[in-house]
């Protein structure tokens, strides 16, 4: 496993952008004249969520629909070589959630956008479990459009799970076996192709919202298991 180059944090000058939609685990940076985006813990718990997330992507080969291996490791500063983030690619239009709900205002959100999104969601997930592995967290505000409207998955941690988009059985077996040890709400006794089953349920969920235009946010604080609702794997 070959690790990125390390940039010390104090060669990173933050970039003001309101508006946008980063979290607060995010922020824009510019080093070197370019910009990018720099991940790092906002609590010591996730510390090892952002380790998990580089390993998994350092390890995964490439695809078009996939955020790429971290562009750099982020150190504390040039005498203290402690990891504390990474830095990864900056997509101007920013996550599926905001762009959707921008064409739908412009009037320019078409039936042929919303299939090629799908079509390559699926193809991501299909990817991943060719490699015997998942993403776990499939939503709109974890997919970003690129400068040429293709959709690609970011955050692989693998460490949450979203209400808004998680299949009914994960948000079951949530609910009714934690605390006990999950890979995002995804069983870990549960064979990779029930796995990838949830995933194709969370894509769908997901191009639901986006042509809804329906901000993510509304759906998590609204949304809830119920009896009625069932997504049999068969």
């Amino acid at each position: 496993m070959t690790l990125p180059p390390s940039i010390p944090s104090t060669c990173l000058q933050p970039i003001i952008q309101p508006g946008s939609y980063f979290l607060p685990s995010t922020r824009l940076v510019c080093h070197e004249s370019r910009e990018y985006v720099a991940k790092g813990p906002i609590y010591s718990t996730r510390i090892y969520y952002d380790y998990q997330e580089i390993r998994n992507l350092v390890i995964l080969p490439p695809h078009p629909n996939i955020i790429p291996p971290p562009c750099a490791l982020v150190t504390v500063s040039d005498i203290d070589e402690r990891v504390c983030g990474f830095l990864a690619p900056h997509y101007r239009n920013g996550n599926l959630d905001i762009y959707a709900r921008r064409l739908r205002s412009k009037g320019t959100i078409t039936v042929e956008k919303l299939y090629k999104w799908l079509g390559q969601l699926v193809d991501a997930v299909r990817f991943l479990a060719e490699k015997e592995t998942w993403h776990g967290d499939i939503k709109p505000d974890n997919i970003v459009i690129d400068d040429d409207e293709n959709a690609v998955l970011i955050d692989l941690a693998r460490a949450f799970t979203t209400s808004a988009t998680t299949s009914p059985e994960a948000r079951k077996y949530i609910s009714t076996h934690a605390p006990c040890r999950t890979s995002v709400g995804i069983p870990e006794d549960w064979p990779l192709q029930i796995v990838v089953l949830s995933e194709i349920y969370s894509i769908g969920r997901t191009m639901y919202l986006s042509a809804a235009t329906v901000a993510v946010i509304t759906v998590v604080a609204n949304v809830a298991a119920s009896a009625d609702i069932k997504f049999w794997f068969t």
